[in-house]
């Protein structure tokens, strides 16, 4: 009898397919044999995704996509108590059942972070999003309303998601130093995910970490490229609401009239001062070339995304590197001048009207560069916002990895010899007596 099943079910499913490439051909030849200009053009290639569609009444593979994570609040205000949530929106063309569905911190099976799964019965339309709160009462009191799921049975009526031990049999509580969020499938594989600070465990380099009441939101909704640069600042948290609006393109200032074909470089970066912490930092670029290079428009900082939370700066207009010659970028013109007895070319902060100063770059980034002893990075950006050079020390690996070594305060990173740009750290060295503004 078994054998029968199977001879019958093998005649369905070879006629069914047949019946898919039928209908594929019509399709085809109606689009290649028609001359009419009415009516859209249709055109498919009668493949098994053609027979998925056509008869199984099921979107072509990679058609559909899949859930994504768009916004994550880690870290709430003092006054809004236990108001962690995360949102997840539908961007496929079909509603998904979410009982099978497992949301948690714990990146690793048997670990001791948390792990939920959705109620049964729990489901996303198309186009929505659902939120799922730590505690519904509170996130109500902060928000206004209801959200979807919560994970702490807190007696709002909210639907309670349960926690999924055959992974993890822990709690989730999101860390702001560093986290990761992880959306997994019925087969506990890995659907989506988001890590941030200190956690590059989604991607490296990591989303950025967001002040205090600030949530970290994917922008646009529905884009994915598996790196940071999906995700940005949010200081209005919009639980439940998902900009779909397509990114409007990155505005540049006074951009060079062709591409820049190279030759600058950062030549040295002083993040440990023995001073005063940021007012005595600077920093220091370099010209490689025979020429003088109009540098207006280039920009240099600290955050190393789009929409990060650190700084990012641009030189203004009419500024020029001479052939073979380095300038000097300093934090405060009025502790630089105290340090070295001369004033640095550029300044960051507003302190001697003699030094230009160089204007925050907000298209990118709306902060202040604030050199990080620990670790951190110095990127150079072009005109039309791409990387011209980086750099990147002690627990930074984002310029490369192993990062330069970090340095006593008081010592500086310096490019050596002249010139050599690997885009290792053996390009750099421990300079125990800072030279700003000098080409070895």
């Amino acid at each position: 009898m078994k054998a029968h099943k199977n001879i019958i079910k093998s005649l369905f499913l070879a006629a069914a397919f047949s019946a898919g490439l039928l209908l594929a051909f019509l399709f085809t030849a109606g689009a290649c044999c028609s001359s009419r200009a009415a009516g859209p053009q249709w055109s498919f290639t009668p493949t098994v995704d053609i027979f998925l569609a056509l008869v199984l009444n099921r979107p072509a593979i990679g058609d559909a996509g899949h859930l994504l994570i768009t916004e994550v609040l880690y870290d709430p205000d003092e006054s809004q108590g236990e108001v962690e949530w995360v949102e997840i929106l539908n961007p496929t063309g079909e509603v998904v059942d979410l009982d099978t569905y497992k949301i948690g911190d714990e990146e690793a099976l048997g670990g001791s972070e948390g792990m939920y799964i959705f109620p049964p019965g729990a489901r996303i339309g198309v186009g929505q999003t659902v939120v799922i709160a730590k505690s519904a009462v509170e996130f109500a009191a902060a928000f206004g309303f209801d959200p979807d799921f919560e994970f702490s049975n807190t007696g709002a009526g909210v639907p309670i998601m349960l926690k999924y031990t055959a992974w993890a049999g822990g709690s989730l509580t999101l860390t702001n130093p560093g986290d990761e969020i992880l959306l997994l499938d019925v087969f506990d594989d890995l659907v989506d995910s988001v890590s941030w600070g200190n956690s590059n465990w989604a991607f490296d380099p990591d989303a950025p970490t967001v002040p205090k009441g600030h949530s970290l939101e994917r922008l646009p909704g529905y884009v994915d490229t598996d790196t940071a640069a999906d995700w940005a600042d949010q200081p209005a948290p919009s639980p439940g609401q998902v900009d779909l609006s397509p990114p409007e393109p990155t505005p540049t200032v006074g951009p060079s009239p062709t591409p820049f074909m190279g030759g600058l470089l950062i030549s040295e970066v002083l993040y440990d001062p023995d001073g005063p912490e940021s007012e005595a930092e600077w920093f220091e670029v370099q010209n490689t070339t025979g020429a003088p290079i109009d540098i207006s428009g280039f920009k240099v900082g600290d955050e190393e995304i789009p929409g990060g939370s650190e700084g990012m700066y641009v030189f203004p207009e009419g500024s020029v590197l001479p052939a073979g010659d380095a300038i000097v970028v300093a934090n405060q013109a009025v502790q630089f001048e105290v340090d070295y007895g001369w004033k640095p070319d550029y300044e960051l902060s507003d302190t001697d009207p003699e030094v230009p100063d160089l204007a925050k770059y907000t298209a990118w980034s709306g902060g202040s560069i604030s050199l990080s002893n620990a670790g951190d990075e110095l990127l150079l950006i072009d005109p039309f916002d791409n990387l011209v050079d980086a750099v990147s020390w002690a627990a930074s690996a984002w310029a490369f990895d192993p990062p330069v070594q970090d340095v006593s305060g008081g010592h500086s990173i310096e490019r050596f010899p002249f010139g050599a740009d690997t885009d290792t750290a053996a390009d750099w060295r421990d300079q125990g007596s800072p030279t700003p503004g000098a080409v070895p």
